[in-house]
Parts: structure tokens; sequence; C-alpha cells
């Protein structure tokens, strides 16, 4: 019982799920409208008699209250989406590890994909996880969560609900921008191929200069999100160039391809 439990457990594709699942959070977050109190389970209706009920409350400061009620438990639902998603990732991670056959020196749950051709063919567009990326994967799954818990404050109990949309706007692309970090460095963590690793690891960079021009503090927040921007992807550069040297030689970026090959001494000079 146990080793069918173990064989179906390691022929999941667990790298599809975690890669997918924050992004299938981004669409539920995308595509809810501003007024989910229904959904919360609370009747407009109720609200608007029990304002109505108390007296010492005047008409304009009763409706005033109804309105930032439902954009409170508008940002809390989507809060859950959030939250919801990034839980069910973290737990797909651990049951990933705990299945995790350290007994090879082999990858594990590789998933390949098809192929196709940017500039030059990439012939193994696949994922994969070994002893490193394992851990690399969980701690990216067990900080997720945290980041999305440590802004309840800032977004839910000290905000000033008011019937417009920009305080839910800021809520939608802090959250969205933390569920694509997720899914992009997962991306980066299982590659096998070098160019797709460069690829995943240079997409976090706009979504950081995202939140940090806009959840940034003060004035010198643009400053430093340009300086992230650029000096990242200037050192990266470097990078890519010896990606597409490699490339040059070996004719495949493709991690297990090219641990079956040899680069001369007097090419590496």
């Amino acid at each position: 019982m146990t080793n069918f439990i173990s064989q179906t457990a390691l022929s999941q594709p667990f790298l599809f799920y975690l890669i997918l699942i924050p992004l299938i959070g981004v669409i539920f977050i995308i595509f809810t409208n501003n007024n989910q109190s229904m959904v919360l389970g609370v009747n407009e209706s109720i609200l608007q008699n029990q304002l109505q009920q108390s007296s010492f409350i005047s008409k304009e400061v009763g409706q005033e209250q109804l309105l930032q009620n439902q954009s409170k438990l508008n940002d809390i639902f989507i809060y859950n989406i959030a939250l919801f998603f990034s839980l069910l990732n973290l737990l797909i991670s651990v049951i990933m590890w705990y299945f995790f056959n350290n007994s090879t020196s082999e990858y594990n749950n590789v998933e390949i994909g098809t192929q196709f051709q940017f500039i030059f063919e990439i012939s193994n567009f696949n994922f994969g996880i070994d002893g490193i990326s394992i851990f690399f994967v969980l701690l990216t799954t067990f900080i997720t969560p945290i980041a999305i818990f440590s802004s309840y404050d800032l977004f839910i109990s000290s905000a000033q609900h008011s019937n417009n949309s920009s305080d839910t706007l800021k809520l939608k692309i802090f959250l969205i921008s933390l569920l694509l970090l997720e899914s992009l460095q997962i991306c980066a963590f299982v590659a096998l191929d070098l160019l797709l690793f460069y690829i995943f690891f240079e997409s976090v960079l706009p979504v950081l200069f995202i939140l940090i021009v806009v959840f940034g503090h003060g004035e010198n927040r643009f400053r430093s999100a340009f300086l992230l921007f650029l000096y990242t992807l200037a050192g990266s550069l470097p990078m890519l160039l010896s990606i597409l040297t490699i490339y040059s030689y070996l004719d495949s970026t493709d991690f297990q391809l090219i641990s079956f090959n040899e680069i001369s001494l007097e090419s590496q000079k």
C-alpha cells in the first residue's frame, strides 16, 4: 500500500501544479468584481436594514458606512483568494519534498514541454528538481504566504476604505505581483535549460520594479527601482554571453546534455 501511494505521488506532475496554481490565483484576482459581498455570505439588504434602524446615524452616513463595509469585504475576499492559492502551493511543495527520491543523482519530476524556437531552437524545454532546487522551491512557497500574511495590517486592518476602487486596485497589484513572483521563481529554480533559466531569472525584474515603485516609501523609491533593474540586468549580461558561447560550442543549452560534453581548455581561455 505504501509503495502504491509513493508511486502514485511520484507520477503526479507536481512542478506543473506549482507553476500553474499561482497563475490561477492571479486570474481569479484579476476577474474579481468590486462587489463580492454576496460571495462572502453577507447580504447587502441586511446591512442596509441595520443601518436604517440606527436612529442616531443619518442616511448619508449610513450609506457611506455601507459602501465602506462592501469595499472592505471585497478586499478581504481578494486577500483570501491569494492566501488560499499560496497555502495550496506550500502544501503541494511539502508533499513533493516528502516523496522526493534522494537515492538517485538524476532529476526528479522531470516534465518535458514542446519544442520552440526563439533566435535559436531550444530542443529540451523541460523542468526538474534535484537535491538543491527542492529546498529553494520549498523556501519560495514558504515565504510567499508569509509575505501575504504580513500585508494584512497594511491593506485590511488599518486601511480606510472608501467607495472608490483605488485601495482595491493597489491590493490587487500587490497580491498579483507576489503570486507572479512565486511562479517565476519556481520556474527559475526548476528549469533544466540555461536559456530558460536566464529568461525566468530576468522576468522577475519587472515585477520587482513595479512593487518598489508602487509600494516603496519616499521619493527615492523610483531611484531604487531603476538601480535594481539596471544593475541586475547589466550584471546578468555576462551570464547571457556565457550561455550563448556554450550554445555555439555544444549546439544545446540543456543541463543534462551539457553534462555529457566537455569544452576544451583552449576554448575556455
